[in-house]
């Protein structure tokens, strides 16, 4: 039955490998009043596969510079970094 087929060998295809999503969770440190509206934050990554290590660094700040307590803190920006690279 076989000698009725013949197999023709594809040694190419396509495929895709799409982007994986994290969530990046921010909390922010209470501060001394200092005439500025910088705020440090802690950045949280979550959705990393297996030993993954990812390196990040912001930017953010509070709503304004004023004292208060429950003041919005925006994170303006993330940059990420290969945490598994050695320098």
């Amino acid at each position: 039955m076989l000698e009725n087929y013949t197999v023709t060998d594809q040694s190419t295809t396509t495929g895709n490998i799409v982007p994986k999503v994290l969530t990046a969770t921010a909390s922010a440190s209470n501060k001394t009043y200092n005439a500025t509206n910088s705020a440090s934050v802690t950045l949280t990554l979550s959705g990393l596969i297996g030993s993954e290590t990812l390196g990040s660094t912001n930017t953010s700040t509070f709503n304004n510079k004023n004292v208060g307590t429950g003041k919005t803190v925006t994170v303006n920006s993330i940059t990420l970094a290969d945490g598994n690279k050695v320098a």
